[in-house]
């Protein structure tokens, strides 16, 4: 039998000016959320990270030293996209079209000095696209995670990962912005509803689980 699994799930806190992340919102619905994963189990170990470029590394490497998960999904905020956007890549690139909550800004910087350009998503990212289609979930694969700190934060986990040898599934999902925050939008703005994004990161979840 398969011993119980761990998978540590993020979401940023709020950013922008904005009161609240859609990508928190339906992380923080998967707190303590067992997964059957065929003969064994799996637990979900949820964290909020800050939009802080200084940070957000120190805070992230805690959690995968404290929790020592056996898959990582990361999760953030794509105002402007209509659906789940599971994300193909991450680059080793900040160039901010916005300051981070502490202010700074940064323009044409590496993640990681002399780290390589990219690293692939290491999550099932095809079988989930079709399960999320199946159950009626807008999904799509992105091949652009941006440049902000959701690219920053897929990028250094795989980046710590492989320089720790260790070879679990990690990468990161993108939700839409949530319907009260279409509203106050001063242009049209695609939404998706807290319970609609918790679903499809429950259908990711499975889908990753499976993997362990």
């Amino acid at each position: 039998m398969k011993g119980i699994k761990k998978i540590l799930l993020t979401g940023f806190e709020p950013f922008g000016g904005a009161s609240v992340n859609a990508a928190w919102e339906a992380v923080r619905c998967m707190r303590g959320m067992p997964l059957d994963i065929g003969g064994g189990g799996c637990t979900i170990e949820v964290a909020t990270l800050p939009v802080d470029t200084a940070t957000v590394q120190q805070q992230l490497f805690g959690l995968l030293d404290a929790h020592r998960p056996d898959a990582v999904v990361m999760c953030g905020q794509a105002s402007g996209r209509s659906a789940i956007s599971l994300e193909r890549v991450a680059l080793n690139i900040l160039d901010f079209s916005i300051p981070d909550n502490a202010g700074r800004l940064m323009i044409d910087q590496s993640i990681v000095a002399d780290g390589p350009a990219a690293y692939w998503s290491t999550l099932p990212i095809r079988s989930a696209l079709n399960s999320l289609i199946e159950e009626g979930v807008p999904a799509e694969i992105s091949n652009t995670a941006g440049t902000y700190l959701c690219n920053q934060t897929m990028y250094l986990a795989l980046h710590y990962l492989i320089t720790k040898k260790r070879n679990i599934p990690a990468g990161f999902i993108h939700v839409p912005a949530l319907p009260g925050q279409a509203a106050v939008a001063k242009h049209n703005m695609p939404s998706m509803s807290s319970a609609i994004a918790a679903t499809g990161l429950q259908i990711i979840l499975a889908q990753t689980a499976a993997l362990l």
